[in-house]
């Protein structure tokens, strides 16, 4: 696997992401794995060296966030996984995954990690 750094994090990260949008709550949504069917992808993710891992408490209605907390908690140390969220559900996010951020630490996040508006040329 290659690796690249994450910005200026000093961050070190797969250069292959893991998309779970597909992981979650197959109840809700049809086409999502429940965690049972998802847990493969994650220790198969880990295998390859895929430390990269995207998610949002919008797939699966939340569910996929939950399945991404299990799979770090079964298959990997925490600090060894770089999970990915979107900024517009960053409080939730961080609720679903078991991590406490304050109004500020928010803030911060958001001041350097938000996109700003495209430019058109």
């Amino acid at each position: 696997m290659k690796y690249t750094r994450l910005g200026t994090s000093g961050l070190s990260i797969s250069r292959i992401a893991l998309g779970t949008m597909g992981f979650g709550d197959g109840s809700r949504e049809k086409w999502a794995l429940g965690y049972e069917a998802a847990a493969p992808f994650f220790q198969q993710a880990l295998d390859l060296g895929i430390t990269f891992w995207d998610t949002a408490n919008i797939y699966s209605f939340g569910a996929s966030e939950e399945t991404v907390g299990r799979a770090v908690e079964q298959f990997a140390r925490r600090d060894d996984i770089v999970l990915a969220t979107k900024d517009h559900h960053l409080p939730a996010a961080a609720a679903a995954l078991d991590i406490t951020l304050t109004d500020d630490e928010v803030t911060a996040l958001e001041e350097h990690y938000v996109l700003r508006e495209p430019t058109y040329f």
